[in-house]
């Protein structure tokens, strides 16, 4: 081969190979986005932590540490509330006292900058679709009813398995579902680990029951 085919190829190869390369990156990359949890999951995620206003639990930083007497002195008031509720629709109010906690920290007031309000921050227009007037959604004990009634159904479309339960509280009964069929766990990845987060601090506080 003459020298000057050689620098040729020479020349070529300079110029594919780093093409190649990075070629390579690009599709690794989007295979890496592609296995990702999808953005609009994410958000709904991320929406459900917007901060709440006039105490309690707020973005980031989920209060994971309750004690026993701290829990119990939060949530006297509802106690009433809570166990009708929990009888009502077969739901373990130690679930629920959960729930409460890590949603609003016993706050009645608590509202995040989408809208979602009360003890158990229920969205008003999931509040409304369950029968009730979206002006009572600060009522303590419709407040609870309605969540309850919410976590009850995760808790059907979950067979009453409590960490996607837990999930779907969080994510929605939709998003967890589509979570729990692509990767049968909640990735850490999902909504910047939020989601996981309050899934392990609910089955912390449960006990996983």
């Amino acid at each position: 081969m003459s020298m000057q085919k050689l620098v040729g190829c020479g020349v070529v190869a300079a110029v594919l190979l780093p093409l190649s390369a990075a070629l390579f990156v690009v599709v690794s990359v989007l295979a890496f986005i592609q296995s990702l949890p999808g953005g609009d999951l994410a958000l709904a995620a991320m929406d459900h932590f917007a901060g709440r206003e006039g105490g309690g639990p707020t973005v980031g930083s989920l209060h994971t540490g309750w004690s026993a007497e701290e829990g119990s002195a939060a949530l006297q008031p509802y106690e009433a509330d809570i166990e009708a509720a929990s009888t009502r629709y077969g739901v373990n109010p130690r679930l629920v006292r959960a729930v409460i906690l890590q949603e609003s920290g016993g706050n009645p007031r608590a509202i995040s900058r989408v809208g979602a309000a009360g003890l158990m921050q229920v969205m008003p227009a999931t509040f409304a679709g369950l029968g009730y007037d979206p002006a009572r959604i600060y009522e303590p004990s419709l407040n609870i009813e309605a969540g309850v009634r919410y976590l009850s159904n995760g808790l059907e479309a979950f067979a009453g398995d409590v960490y996607w339960a837990a999930a779907a509280y969080n994510a929605g009964i939709a998003g967890a579902r589509r979570l729990k069929e692509r990767y049968g766990y909640v990735p850490a990845s999902f909504a910047g680990g939020e989601t996981r987060r309050y899934v392990e601090a609910i089955l912390a506080l449960t006990g996983g029951k």
